[in-house]
C-alpha cells in the first residue's frame, strides 16, 4: 500500500469538451465540498466560453485548452490516420497517439493527462484520471492511501460477452476472437481509474501502445480505449495492477447496478460491501431516486 498524508500532492484530471456550466456543475460543486486540497485540471475547448472559464476558475479548476481547432487541417489529418491503418502501416505509438488529437478527442485525453502529467504533476504521488458530466464526489477519493499503481474498478452484471458496448467496441478494434477469449471476464470501466504518478503515466503508455496495435480501422473509433483496457488487463500479469469488483473500490460504476440493492447510509449516501462511503461515484444519472437525490443534495441546496 502506498503511503499518503497530504491530499495537497494529489492531482484530478478529467476531460470536459464542449461542457457548459451545467454539465459541469455537479462534478464541480460536490468535488469542493469535500475535504481535497490536490491539483485538479479538465481538458476543455480551444475556444472556451468566457462564462466557463470564469466559473472553473473561481472553483480553483485549471482550465487546460486542448490543442486542436476546427479547421480543415483536422479533417486532413483525420483521412491521413485513416489511410494509415487501412493500409496496416500502424506504426508507433507516438504517431497513433498525435492522430487522435486529431481524429477522436476522447481518445487524445490519453496524450493530455501524460502531457500535463510531465509538465505539472511532477510532485504528485496519486493521479485520478475520470469524466465530467456524470460524476459525483461523495468525499474526498484521496482521504486514503491508494491500494496499488494502478487501480482499476469493474463494472456490476453482465460479462463481456454480453455487456453490449464493450464487447462491441472489443469485436470492431481487436476482433470476434478476442471477445470469445475474454467472454467471461468482467467490464473494466476505462471512465474513471486511479493510481500513482508513475503507475498512471505507465498505464497511458500501455495503453496507447495497445490502442495503437488494433489491426481494424474501425478502431479509430469511440470506445477504443475501453477495449484496449480490457484486452491489456485481462490477457497480461500486470505487476502493481489491482481491479476492485463493484463496491469494494474508492470508485463504482453504476451503469448496470441494480438500483435495488444499492445501499445508502443516514446522510444518503452510497456505501460500499463493507460500509464505506464510496468516494466517487460514476454513472449515477442512470439511476432515476439516486439522480433526484443527488441532485437535491449538491445543487438545489447549494
Amino acid at each position: 500500500m502506498t503511503q499518503h498524508t497530504d491530499t495537497s500532492r494529489d492531482a484530478i484530471l478529467g476531460f470536459a469538451e464542449g461542457y457548459g456550466i451545467e454539465q459541469l456543475e455537479m462534478f464541480v460543486t460536490s468535488l469542493r465540498r469535500t475535504s481535497f486540497a490536490g491539483k485538479a485540471a479538465l481538458f476543455v475547448d480551444h475556444n472556451l466560453p468566457k462564462d466557463v472559464g470564469r466559473y472553473l476558475q473561481d472553483h480553483d479548476i485549471q482550465a487546460v485548452r486542448a490543442p486542436w481547432k476546427r479547421t480543415i487541417y483536422r479533417y486532413v489529418r483525420k483521412a491521413n490516420a485513416l489511410q494509415r491503418q487501412i493500409r496496416g502501416t500502424y506504426y508507433s505509438p507516438t504517431q497513433f497517439a498525435q492522430d487522435y488529437l486529431h481524429q477522436d478527442s476522447t481518445m487524445a485525453r490519453y496524450a493530455f493527462y501524460k502531457q500535463w502529467l510531465t509538465a505539472h504533476g511532477r510532485h504528485c504521488e496519486n493521479v485520478l484520471f475520470t469524466d465530467v458530466r456524470d460524476v459525483v464526489f461523495q468525499c474526498d477519493p484521496f482521504a486514503q492511501p491508494v491500494e496499488d499503481e494502478i487501480c482499476l474498478f469493474a463494472e456490476p452484471g453482465p460479462t463481456i460477452v454480453n455487456s453490449g458496448a464493450t464487447a462491441k467496441w472489443l469485436r470492431r478494434s481487436y476482433g470476434a476472437a478476442v471477445v470469445e477469449q475474454l467472454a467471461d471476464r468482467p467490464v473494466i470501466c476505462a471512465g474513471v481509474m486511479c493510481g500513482t504518478r508513475d503507475g498512471m503515466l505507465r498505464l497511458v503508455n500501455k495503453l496507447t501502445a495497445v490502442m495503437a496495435k488494433a489491426p481494424s480501422f474501425w478502431s479509430l473509433r469511440f470506445g477504443l480505449d475501453q477495449a484496449a483496457l480490457n484486452l491489456w488487463v485481462h490477457t497480461h500479469d500486470v505487476p502493481g495492477l489491482t481491479v476492485f469488483p463493484h463496491l469494494e473500490g474508492r470508485i463504482a460504476h453504476l451503469a448496470w447496478a441494480d438500483s435495488s440493492t444499492l445501499k445508502l447510509n443516514d446522510d444518503g449516501q452510497v456505501v460500499g460491501e463493507f460500509g464505506q462511503v464510496v468516494p466517487l461515484l460514476h454513472q449515477y444519472d442512470r439511476h432515476p431516486r439516486l439522480n433526484e437525490q443527488v441532485q437535491q443534495r449538491y445543487l438545489r441546496a447549494a
